[in-house]
């Protein structure tokens, strides 16, 4: 029995092993390249830096990896990013309580902050509010 059970595992991690179409390889491709970690250069991992950024005006964006309204708006939020020449925007990925400044009242993600010179101007929470106040930067 133990021979059987360790022979149709073998043949079942073949599987998975060899069992990989185009199809599977190019959605992983297309995920990987519109990842948030490609955009490292534009997170904000230290709280205290969120309101002291050295520019008058600039966005933050509030996300979890595993916030259903993040991942239903990240490709959206992303392709902005890319599109940005005049406003600026910082991603802050949400782990704890500790990754959000004192002075910031986000508690909930997606959630995107106006900041204008060092305060807070105006929160948008949940994908909806937030991808409305995104289409407005350029």
């Amino acid at each position: 029995m133990k021979r059987f059970l360790i022979m149709v595992v073998s043949i079942l991690m073949l599987l998975f092993t060899f069992g990989c179409d185009n199809t599977t390889t190019t959605e992983s491709t297309i995920i990987t390249t519109n990842a948030y970690d490609l955009y490292s250069q534009h997170y904000l991992t230290d709280a205290s830096m969120q309101l002291s950024q050295n520019y008058d005006t600039y966005y933050l964006y509030y996300y979890q990896l595993e916030c259903g309204g993040c991942n239903a708006i990240k490709e959206e939020v992303l392709a902005k990013l890319e599109l940005l020449e005049n406003d600026v925007l910082f991603l802050v990925l949400v782990t704890s309580y500790d990754d959000i400044n004192d002075n910031i009242a986000v508690e909930y993600t997606p959630s995107l902050v106006r900041v204008v010179n060092h305060q807070v101007d105006e929160i948008a929470v949940g994908p909806t509010n937030v991808l409305t106040m995104i289409e407005t930067l350029s």
